[in-house]
């Protein structure tokens, strides 16, 4: 079975990759089941993981290098089904470093 590892890819960290494959299985089957209030099928199930894996690797939470959870924690707790405007919240370093670069760049002067 592919998916699983197609899956485990899109993940920003790769660790724990024996382990990782058995959660992303478990959580496919864990959707087959209506995990998300919708019984869906196994492609149904793999297009919402490779998607929900995409989009949280682009996010702030799957950039945050050691604090990026693991992938089978991620998977194992079904945060792919999390709000994913959560994942967009930056913690309070990170709003201090675009706050230092947007003041930084106040009166600076660049070519049209």
């Amino acid at each position: 079975m592919q998916e699983p590892l197609r899956i485990y890819e899109q993940f920003p960290r790769r660790e724990g990759r024996r382990k990782s494959l058995l959660e992303i299985e478990h959580a496919l089957n864990r959707l087959q089941q209506g995990e998300s209030g919708v019984t869906l099928t196994f492609d149904e199930a793999v297009a919402l993981l490779i998607e929900a894996t995409e989009e949280y690797a682009k996010s702030p939470a799957g950039k945050r290098g050691k604090y990026t959870p693991m992938p089978q924690t991620w998977f194992h707790q079904s945060r792919y089904l999390d709000d994913r405007s959560c994942w967009y919240l930056l913690d309070r370093a990170e709003e201090e470093l675009l706050t230092r670069r947007a003041r930084a760049n106040i009166g600076v002067w660049r070519p049209t």
